[in-house]
């Protein structure tokens, strides 16, 4: 059996043992933390994207309420934008209408051969100080407020974008975004409300006139309805004599819709009153309501039954005479058509004027004959002298009024003509 191996004693030094330990410490703190890491590393990666989420969330929404904000400041701002542009829009389009019914009213002054201006001076309210005075509409020149319309249909209102640069006086109402503060919109809505007060006046004074010229036309129609009764003639049944020279034409009404509104149904009205005017005034003109002899000269025999000159019997008078020298010059007492020109019997030289609705008139007796038949006369026109031809005693006018060929008063026409007159001279005063 051999010797057994000799054993080796290792020796180690305390340093080196204390870095072995080191060493080995650090290996478990380093083994421990990869194993925590591993272990824990899904769940810190979760929490991180959740914070993460959280934050992109919160700003999101934060976005969206900032967006949000912006749009209803700007769906606002258009909201005003197209309150007032619509606003304009329709001051525009009452200023149009305007401008319409006084293009209306100023015919109508024209048709009834008044001065317009005049008609607006004498009409326009006197300032009491209880309403500022109203300036002048958009862009017209101050006083030309009545002026008559010249142009043409009124163009579209241009965009805001395409808009022409206004003219002197014109206000500017269209919203830029650097001209969006409270200040700005409460000056245009200030220059607005101005526009609309100087627009409800203008309205308010038409419709003055307006009113003023109904009532005008209608007191002159009641007076010449007045002086047609008082000759025992209808009104209603009068037509007006066709004047001469040729009138024809389509017959074309003006037709106004009163349904429309006041100022409408009042045109309507005003238009009923000048036909009625017109036709009343027309058949008058034609009514024998003048004098055939000039007023120095008395009557001296009356209508109806008296002494027959001749015979000394009661005999019925159908005129009235008048005491004229010979020579004396014989007007036609209304316009019309001369039918009969000649010597007619007892009447002598006689002549005999149409002045239609069934009227005629003789003046008879003539030393001569100055007009002839189908010859168109006017009121006062000389148509013959005075003389004492066929059945009489001695110079002097026979003057006939016939209604449908029947005798009539004369001086029912004589009166009623200077009715018109007095109350003509009275309208006028």
């Amino acid at each position: 059996m051999g010797e057994p191996a000799p054993r080796r004693l290792l020796t180690i030094r305390p340093l080196t043992l204390a870095i072995a330990g080191a060493v080995f410490a650090v290996s478990a703190i380093w083994a421990s933390a990869a194993t925590w890491y591993i272990v824990s590393g899904d769940d810190l990666t979760v929490e991180l994207l959740r914070r993460e989420a959280r934050i992109k969330a919160h700003y999101e929404e934060s976005v969206a309420t900032l967006r949000a904000r912006l749009d209803r400041v700007t769906s606002q701002k258009l909201l005003e934008q197209d309150s007032l542009e619509d606003r304009l829009a329709q001051l525009v389009g009452r200023q149009v209408e305007l401008e319409t019914r006084q293009a209306m009213l100023f015919g109508i002054d024209a048709g009834l051969g008044r001065d317009p201006q005049v008609a607006v001076s004498r009409d326009a309210p006197e300032a009491t100080g209880s309403l500022a005075p109203a300036q002048p509409v958009l862009s017209q020149p101050a006083g030309a407020r009545f002026a008559p319309v010249t142009r043409g249909k009124p163009a579209p209102i241009p965009e805001p974008s395409t808009a022409p640069k206004p003219a002197d006086g014109l206000f500017e109402f269209r919203l830029r975004s650097s001209e969006s503060a409270p200040a700005r919109r409460a000056s245009i809505t200030a220059h607005l409300e101005a526009v609309e007060t100087s627009l409800a006046q203008v309205e308010a004074d038409q419709f003055m006139r307006l009113d003023r010229l109904n009532a005008e036309l209608s007191g002159e129609t009641a007076r010449l309805r007045d002086v047609i009764v008082q000759t025992g003639l209808d009104p209603d049944e009068l037509y007006a004599p066709t004047e001469r020279g040729g009138l024809g034409g389509p017959y074309i009404p003006v037709v106004v819709d009163a349904s429309e509104g006041p100022f409408e149904a009042m045109i309507g009205m005003l238009q009923e009153t000048l036909l009625e005017r017109e036709r009343l005034s027309r058949a008058t003109d034609a009514l024998p309501f003048a004098r055939p002899v000039p007023s120095g000269y008395d009557l001296t025999s009356g209508f109806g039954v008296r002494r027959d000159p001749f015979t000394r019997r009661p005999a019925m008078h159908s005129g009235v005479d008048f005491r004229t020298p010979t020579g004396t010059v014989i007007r036609a007492a209304g316009a019309g058509e001369v039918v009969i020109a000649e010597f007619h019997g007892g009447y002598g030289n006689m002549v005999e004027i149409d002045h239609g609705n069934g009227v005629t008139t003789r003046y008879a007796h003539l030393s001569a004959i100055r007009t002839k038949p189908g010859q168109h006369v006017a009121t006062g026109e000389a148509i013959g002298a005075a003389g004492s031809t066929g059945r009489s005693t001695g110079p002097h006018l026979h003057y006939e009024v016939r209604l449908d060929d029947a005798p009539v008063d004369p001086m029912r026409f004589l009166r009623a003509g200077r009715l018109l007159a007095d109350r003509a001279s009275g309208a006028d005063d």
